[in-house]
């Protein structure tokens, strides 16, 4: 037993307190990101993303074992913590010691990061404002009475449909009455917008026996859910509701003169700040359509905050953990919306930190070099 602890113990330092597994994982890296980015030429770059950057293992062919980037990076900040602690100190090695801990930094910050970041989206038409923003992939069936339009209900319940089970009946306290999600799809056939204009519901619940799956695409901000709901009161179905996730106007019931409300959206995000956009600038280059730059003028509202600023494609604004990107426009008629990307980045000082340490380390180790060398050249020459 206790030999087998021991040749346990020696494999594991091989491993572990060995620069040739730092060399392995740094080659491993260099191969994930080449192979990783020839895949997202015809996949994509999300496809890429899922396959080689967050998981585990590839599994070639569908059978062989690659290590993905989540195992080499838990691997290498494995093994780069124990060589600190392995490493022998001095002072001609203190440069290298603050190096090697922002590596170490780097890291953990990359993990950090890719574990906690969140990416949202917000178009603001001029002169409109919002504090939500709505996720990319993740999508939610908001129900609510009482008002004509989706915020500021006075009464109402939002399922996430990341946890809807369909078949499972939800309650819905404030009518008394509960619903059932009899049918709900990540992705399906969508109707054209023009065909819901004025339409009336008798008329709208002929879609609902149109609801076709589709395959779900590789990049999940690409899929447009579904959903099938029936309206249900002391155990009788009083309707049953389709929702598309391309239509953005809301369906709607009557029920002992109420309105209920259903909509089925991208899922909301609440926001730190208040956003209005005051005006869209777009400049062309000469005698073209082609859009040379676009910026927004915004006028930014929190509670330590009231402001303009301008937002352009090289030119975020920032505030606290979130970064707002200029990503998209629309223009027709004189109307003109913007499309902000938001990201939520609570490890974003990491990496600066991380490169502190790294410049501020290895600059001391080249200046201990140099003085090493001009003082051998000096004892030489006597």
């Amino acid at each position: 037993m206790k030999l087998n602890l021991h040749l346990f113990y020696k494999i594991i330092k091989s491993i572990f307190f060995s620069s040739y597994t730092t060399v392995l994982c740094l080659l491993f890296l260099s191969v994930l990101v080449l192979w990783g980015t020839l895949y997202q030429i015809d996949n994509g770059i999300y496809a890429a993303k899922e396959r080689f950057f967050n998981s585990w293992f590839i599994l070639i062919k569908g059978i062989i074992p690659f290590p993905g980037l989540r195992i080499i990076g838990l691997l290498l900040i494995v093994n780069l913590f124990l060589m600190f602690f392995k490493r022998n100190y001095s002072v001609k090695n203190i440069g290298l010691t603050i190096g090697h801990l922002g590596i170490f930094i780097f890291l953990i910050g990359g993990a950090i990061i890719s574990y906690t970041a969140k990416e949202m989206f917000l178009s603001l038409y001029e002169g409109n404002s919002s504090n939500m923003a709505s996720s990319y992939t993740q999508w939610e069936i908001a129900i609510w009475t009482n008002n004509n339009t989706s915020t500021n209900k006075s009464n109402n319940i939002t399922l996430f449909t990341d946890t809807i089970t369909p078949g499972l009946i939800y309650s819905l306290p404030f009518l008394n009455s509960s619903i059932k999600i009899s049918r709900y799809y990540k992705n399906c056939l969508q109707p054209f917008m023009s065909e819901f204009n004025n339409m009336q519901l008798s008329n709208y619940q002929q879609y609902q026996n149109k609801i076709e799956p589709l395959e779900t695409s590789r990049d999940p901000s690409d899929n447009l859910p579904c959903a099938e709901i029936e309206f249900i009161k002391n155990d009788t179905v009083v309707q049953n509701i389709s929702l598309f996730g391309a239509i953005s106007s809301p369906t709607y019931i009557y029920f002992l003169n109420d309105t209920i409300w259903f909509l089925l959206q991208r899922k909301k995000i609440q926001l730190p700040v208040n956003i209005t956009l005051i005006d869209f600038i777009k400049e062309n280059y000469p005698q073209t359509q082609m859009a040379k730059q676009y910026k927004s003028i915004i006028k930014v509202v929190a509670d330590d905050l009231n402001r303009e600023a301008v937002i352009s494609m090289n030119k975020p604004f920032r505030y606290k953990n979130y970064t707002f990107y200029q990503a998209s426009f629309y223009q027709n008629k004189g109307i003109e919306s913007s499309t902000f990307a938001i990201v939520e980045n609570k490890g974003k000082w990491l990496p600066y930190i991380s490169g502190a340490f790294m410049f501020l380390g290895f600059s001391i180790h080249f200046i201990i070099k140099l003085f090493t060398y001009i003082k051998k050249q000096k004892q030489e020459k006597l």
